[in-house]
């Protein structure tokens, strides 16, 4: 069996690869290819110490917010002749085929 060296990571490389994972998108492939260039560093150790600071270290920081799949419009909806509300929903959205009341 081959002996292992433990090899430290210096601030100065941390923050760099903080801020390359940032540029790159979170793409964490990408990071560690582009990485692997400029430090003397395997790919593989690269991926495994960026996955760690995309997940562990700092997640607040890399994660961004998700965004929203529906649309909600404040719209009033007109009703056909005949039709009235004795109740008033809580919420409605307008979707591309159909409308959802919430009461």
């Amino acid at each position: 069996m081959a002996k292992r060296t433990i090899i430290f990571w210096t601030t100065p490389e941390l923050q760099q690869a903080k801020k390359c994972l940032t540029k790159n998108s979170n793409n964490v492939a990408a990071t560690a290819r582009e990485l692997s260039r400029t430090m003397k560093r395997s790919e593989q150790s690269l991926t495994f110490k960026l996955h760690e600071i995309k997940n562990v270290a700092n997640p607040v920081a890399i994660r961004k917010e998700r965004s929203k799949g529906v649309v909600r419009t404040k719209n009033a909806l007109q009703l056909p002749k005949g039709f009235s509300f004795d109740f008033t929903p809580t919420r409605a959205e307008m979707l591309k085929d159909h409308v959802r009341l919430y009461f």
